[in-house]
């Protein structure tokens, strides 16, 4: 028997690639996956270690973020200039560096902002010496004086900057003219983890950054034989319990924990994609195998005939799954390497442009690899299996096998009816109710697989339907393809299933923006007032001196500083609040308020949407980033279906809380008498020294939104992508197996006058009615994913649906023009076979 597997296996080399294909697109995606977020951590690690390797210690506020880059300055706490001279005389000292940062737009000559899309743009003050924080010269020197920056090696390199140049710096105010006196490393990676970074002298950071005069924290060296630990101590016992000291060890595992945990989010939703990828290539193997079985009939009859077992037929099957799972499992990890790499030029592709140096392989990659192509093909493979080793050995004495009916057993019925209730009903209770992601995740798995066993109730007619346009067009060859496609229900629409997967997401995801966008868009209409809104491009805070300036013009009324600030509650998610001036926030947001007013905020408090928990009279009890725990009076709430943030303070309460003069944005009311275009003239004049910062009006507003979510679209759209991929490779399979099939028939096609042409496009036809099967159910089910998600969000987001369909019209001629091409090869197979030997008696 083994020797009659590993025969068998090599005399159909096709038939085994096109098999080991679904499964090696799958596993390449989980593969790619892992070696993607593996190469950023490793990336993210180095930068870390090399940083915090030049410190011994670390002074900063008791209970302050430690994640790596956390916040801008209004979102620290302080230590005051006066600890600095505490720190520097504990025994054991040999330096102490104050810390003091925040953002710095770096300017090329000609004007244009450097970096920004993706990783922040940072700027802080140099050490007082070369390697200390990690930070080594690689040209020229250290800054000294106001006027002078240094910038990163990869920023100089890439924009051809060299030492004693003049360029840009945006540092919390407008652009300024400076000298580049040097460009600086961190150990020995270029950038921090591809940021760009600007360095000023001390006095000049401190003027940028804090005009209080106080520093973000204080960076210490240990004397020589002085460990991290003993100096941590010591500097403890001489300072008060507001502050704490971290070690460089310390400092490395915190960062390190915190990257870990946004990669973490990241890796899984990459997983996510690639689950979904194996998932259709289940249908696939199922499929294939499904055939194969139905195709060797005689084979394993006469296996049976001369003495064979059930079990040794069993195993046979299985083996060759095996095989599969091994070859697919092994070359889609050395594919999931290329994938890595190309997944990370996609995300760059849309702004998110993550550090990655030299690919990572972990030897829990290879064995999930290895094992998940093992475990998926044979588990796919098990059902066909069994049905081979009913086969019964008279069945060998058949002339011609008959091909399977592919008829819908009530127990099939059952259990797919089981599946899609058990399915919906996990979806209303993930969206209406109190379960997780893990419900909704395994009740959207549920409904696609009830479907799939559902479908051969609703393939023949459908395709009935659908090809009635075919077969009155195409005359004979069209008839024959409905036919060939109606006439094993079951097999159609497995295949159809596999691509209904795809479709299905990408409808549902269509859908929901579409709804989104459309929201959007009523919310700016109904709930923004401005008519300009200021702010930056790359969404980072903008200078306080904004608002002012444009404040003086004669062409605007008003205008409204808004600062944003982040929260927690109960050790929870970060809460945003918008801090503006209470006497001029209902300029600029129509707020519909349910309970109390927005003239209380005047005298402190905060205004929260509905939803809250939180009334009128309540006290909101939160953790500041800078102040640490305090507590606000409740004094309105407001519907906050439209409006994207829940609190609201007035501008002196924002100040009372956070640090830092940085704005987030400016909302700009014109003068009565002034139009849009006066006002733009106008505006732009204000924001040219302001690298990055623009003034959209509320259709440039909508029209940025609706462009950010055609982004994630588009995002999302490229990592299903490859499941359609294989969905569709898995019709070339499909019909590929199903031409040797039907050899017999093809040939006395042939042999009464349909010629070659007709063949092809016979078989072409029908591939396209299976790919528009799949698409039609494709659409049913994300259709009803999408509405039910937006009945959920309804109240909370003031959601309605939209069904797009002149997007969804395009995906069906898209997947009809693929489902052609798909059947390009089958067809020529199909065309050139012979015809004597096809109808020859066996």
């Amino acid at each position: 028997m083994w020797r009659v597997t590993w025969k068998g296996l090599l005399a159909h080399k096709l038939r085994l690639a096109l098999t080991a294909l679904a499964v090696v697109l799958g596993v390449a995606f989980v593969a790619g996956s892992f070696i993607l977020t593996d190469t950023i951590e490793r990336s993210f690690a180095d930068v870390i270690t090399q940083t915090a390797g030049g410190v011994d210690a670390n002074v900063r506020p008791a209970g302050a973020d430690p994640a790596f880059g956390a916040g801008f300055t209004q979102e620290r706490a302080s230590v005051p200039a006066a600890l600095l001279e505490a720190v520097r005389v504990v025994e054991g000292v040999t330096a102490a560096d104050p810390v003091v940062g925040g953002i710095a737009q770096i300017v090329r000559p000609d004007g244009e902002p450097v970096g920004g899309t993706g990783a922040p743009t940072l700027g802080f003050n140099a050490p007082s010496h070369p390697g200390f924080g990690g930070i080594e010269v690689r040209e020229g020197r250290l800054p000294e004086r106001e006027g002078e920056v240094a910038v990163d090696a990869f920023t100089a390199r890439t924009q051809g900057f060299e030492v004693g140049e003049e360029i840009g710096v945006a540092a919390g105010a407008a652009a300024e003219t400076v000298t580049l006196v040097g460009v600086v490393g961190f150990g020995e990676a270029d950038n921090l983890a591809g940021a760009t970074v600007a360095l000023f002298d001390l006095e000049t950071a401190v003027a940028r950054y804090s005009p209080d005069g106080d520093f973000d924290s204080i960076d210490v060296l240990a004397a020589e034989g002085v460990s991290g630990d003993v100096l941590a101590e010591r500097i403890s016992a001489a300072i008060s319990d507001d502050f704490e000291v971290a070690t460089a060890q310390q400092l490395i595992d915190e960062n390190t924990e915190s990257i870990g945990q946004v990669l973490g989010i990241f890796s899984t939703a990459l997983l996510v994609f690639a689950g979904v990828a194996l998932f259709v290539g289940v249908f696939i193997i199922v499929n294939t195998f499904s055939i194969i079985v139905a195709q060797r009939v005689r084979e394993f009859a006469l296996l049976r005939a001369v003495g064979a077992s059930r079990r040794q037929v069993l195993v046979s099957v299985l083996t060759e799954a095996g095989v599969i799972g091994l070859l697919g499992g092994t070359v889609g990890l050395a594919l999931g390497a290329l994938l890595a790499i190309a997944l990370r030029a996609m995300l760059a592709a849309f702004g998110l442009d993550l550090p990655a140096e030299g690919l990572v392989f972990q030897v829990r990659t290879v064995v999930v690899a290895v094992v998940v192509g093992l475990v998926v093909t044979v588990t796919a493979a098990v059902a066909p299996a069994l049905r081979a080793t009913r086969i019964a050995p008279v069945q060998a004495l058949q002339a011609v096998a008959a091909p399977p009916t592919g008829r819908q057993g009530w127990i099939r019925s059952a259990v797919g009816s089981v599946l899609l209730l058990g399915g919906v009903a996990l979806l209303l209770l993930g969206l209406f109710g109190a379960a997780d992601l893990i419900a909704l995740g395994g009740g959207a798995v549920a409904v696609f697989l009830g479907v799939a066993f559902l479908a051969p109730l609703v393939a023949r007619p459908i395709v009935r339907v659908l090809g009635w346009p075919v077969a009155r067009w195409f005359g004979v060859r069209g008839e024959l393809a409905r036919e060939n496609a109606m006439r094993n229900p079951r097999r159609t629409a497995t295949t159809a299933s596999a691509l209904m997967i795809g479709v299905g997401l990408v409808s549902f995801v269509t859908i929901f923006a579409a709804s989104m966008t459309a929201s959007i868009t009523d919310a700016v209409d109904e709930v923004y007032l401005l008519d300009f809104d200021v702010r930056s491009t790359t969404f980072q805070p903008i200078s306080g001196d904004i608002a002012d300036e444009l404040g003086g013009l004669d062409e605007v009324r008003l205008a409204v500083t808004q600062r944003m600030g982040t929260f927690t509650r109960d050790g929870g998610a970060d809460r945003f609040v918008i801090g503006a001036d209470a006497d001029r926030i209902d300029q600029i947001y129509a707020l519909d308020m349910v309970d109390g007013s927005l003239d209380a905020l005047l005298d402190g408090g905060v205004i929260v949407s509905e939803g809250q928990d939180l009334a009128v009279g309540d006290t909101l009890t939160a953790t500041f980033p800078a102040t640490g725990e305090g507590a606000l009076e409740v004094v309105g709430v407001f519907d906050g279906a439209s409006v994207d943030v829940d609190y609201f303070v007035d501008t002196a309460t924002y100040r009372e809380r956070y640090r830092g003069e940085e704005v987030f944005a400016v909302g700009v009311r014109l003068a009565d008498s002034v139009d849009l275009e006066a006002g733009q003239t106008a505006i732009d004049e204000v924001l040219a020294p302001y690298p990055g910062v623009q003034a959209l009006d509320r259709s440039a507003v909508r029209e940025q939104l609706t462009d950010q979510i055609n982004q994630l679209l588009g995002l999302v759209y490229g990592l299903l992508a490859l499941a359609v991929v294989i969905a569709f490779f898995g019709i070339v399979n499909t019909l590929a197996l199903s031409v040797f099939e039907r050899i017999r028939e093809i040939g006395l096609l042939r042999a009464v006058g349909m010629t070659r042409g007709q063949v092809k496009a016979m078989v072409r036809w029908e591939s396209m009615l299976i790919a528009v099967l799949g698409v039609v159910l494709g659409l049913v089910v994300g259709a009803f994913f999408g509405w039910l998600l937006v009945q959920a969000l309804a109240d909370d987001f003031a959601l309605r649906f939209v069904f797009p369909a002149g997007q969804l019209l395009v995906a069906v001629v898209l997947a009809a023009l693929a489902g052609v091409v798909a059947g390009v090869l089958p067809a020529r197979r199909a065309s050139r076979v012979d015809v004597l030997a096809a109808i020859a008696a066996e």
